[in-house]
């Protein structure tokens, strides 16, 4: 690197003219004062030589031969100060070497810039954020691959129903399944198996193949439409009451029986049939606490505690008695408590009431037409109480009867139930055998 020597003490004053010039002009300043005449040659030199120095830097500045080492040392010779030096080290380095060339960061770094702001800073932190994003991404990729992977065991371990060689529904593993018939394709496996068989000498199938077989093993289309469905449909075809369609119905019912379960006709019915044992049974059960009551207010009545005041304990008993009955009293006045009562009783009477055939045809008109003729006064309520005794030992009887038809019909009510029922109720009416009975009598 170029020294830069610095030349101290005193210099003759014939080496600058500038100097010359200003001893000349000091002592005009000064009368010839020795001491500050040679301080004045001294900055007169000192300016003088800066001033080549400042000429020589710039003109190695535009000379791009000049390395930065002899740029530095122009750059100390123009008395440009560290800072300087480093700004100017940078900028040289930056022009000659590029902004990515390390050079160029050291320059930087001595001129008092961090690393990070430096090219060569920046891409260690991208190298580092990269770094970080690639361990991560691979992580990622690793857990995923065990996840699926586990997965994929899974899958393929699972037991799995299919059908061995001979027809069979054995368990294999869901890897090992692939290909292999499912036990719900059973019959497809047996026809073809049959077809083969069939077929095994010339590969035709025999003429005297008969059309079930056919279908059987795929040679002909079988009809999409369940049998048991295309069966209804013909049955239903048939007059009502006829022969044909009696018959039709009987077969129907024992293919449903054959085929390990009940058809929906048969299942319908006998839900119902089951829902009517159970209301049966219930009725009877709790006819006897209504049966109760209605003594309670019957005496109520005969003793003239028929108030309908409030807190009357005619009028609790009646509202106890609708709550039994099922009937609403939602806005309905104490003193109309029997007529809502007796509006239940109508509904209950109707063929498909709830007391069903529990009731001859003659009971059915003969109660009718006294509750509708009937006044809301404690006589006619009178009357409504003694019907409905009647009609709460006719739940019982009921009872008594569905328990008698299911001891001789396999334990459970069909289909010949209702006949049964309304057979005994007119066998048995509960206002005599006329249609207009007088009233309640047994």
């Amino acid at each position: 690197m170029p020294q830069i020597f610095r030349i101290q003490g005193q210099q003759p004053v014939q080496q600058s003219t500038l100097g010359d010039g200003i001893g000349k002009l000091g002592d005009a300043l000064f009368g010839g004062d020795p001491a500050k005449q040679e301080l004045l040659r001294q900055k007169a030199i000192e300016a003088q030589r800066l001033n080549e120095g400042n000429e020589a830097f710039q003109a190695g500045l535009r000379n791009a031969e000049t390395s930065p080492d002899e740029m530095a040392a122009l750059a100390a010779g123009s008395g440009r100060s560290g800072k300087e030096l480093g700004e100017f080290s940078r900028y040289l380095n930056a022009t000659k070497f590029g902004a990515s060339d390390p050079r160029t960061s050291g320059a930087q770094i001595a001129a008092g810039q961090g690393l990070g702001d430096t090219f060569v800073g920046a891409s260690m932190n991208d190298a580092t954020t990269r770094r970080g994003q690639d361990v991560a991404a691979a992580t990622s990729r690793a857990n995923n691959a065990a996840q699926v992977g586990e997965q994929r065991y899974q899958f393929d371990n699972t037991p799995t129903n299919v059908l061995n060689d001979q027809g069979q529904s054995t368990v294999a593993r869901r890897s090992e399944s692939y290909g292999r018939a499912a036990p719900e394709q059973l019959g497809v496996v047996q026809g073809n198996a049959a077809r083969n068989a069939l077929t095994a000498g010339g590969g035709q199938i025999p003429d005297s193949t008969n059309a079930a077989t056919k279908q059987f093993i795929g040679a002909e289309r079988a009809d999409a439409t369940p049998e048991i469905v295309r069966m209804q449909a013909a049955r239903d075809a048939q007059p009502a009451g006829s022969q044909n369609r009696a018959e039709l119905d009987g077969a129907i019912r024992a293919k449903s029986i054959s085929a390990g379960g009940e058809g929906t006709y048969d299942k319908v019915s006998n839900e119902a049939l089951a829902k009517t044992n159970i209301g049966i049974q219930n009725d009877a059960s709790s006819s006897t606490q209504r049966e109760a009551m209605l003594n309670t207010m019957e005496n109520l009545v005969l003793s003239g505690r028929v108030s309908s005041g409030a807190g009357s304990p005619y009028i609790l008993a009646g509202k106890q008695l609708a709550a039994q009955l099922g009937v609403p009293l939602d806005g309905v006045a104490d003193t109309e408590v029997f007529r809502a009562i007796s509006g239940k009783m109508l509904i209950d009477l109707a063929p498909n009431g709830s007391l069903g055939g529990g009731l001859s045809n003659g009971d059915r008109v003969a109660l009718v037409q006294q509750i509708l003729g009937m006044a809301n006064t404690p006589k006619g309520n009178l009357k409504i109480i003694g019907m409905l005794k009647q009609l709460e030992r006719r739940k019982r009887d009921g009872a008594g009867w569905a328990a008698e038809y299911k001891a001789g019909h396999n334990g459970r009510l069909d289909g010949g139930w209702q006949a049964y029922s309304q057979q005994r109720a007119e066998a048995s009416p509960l206002f005599g055998r006329s249609a207009g009975g007088a009233g309640p009598g047994r």
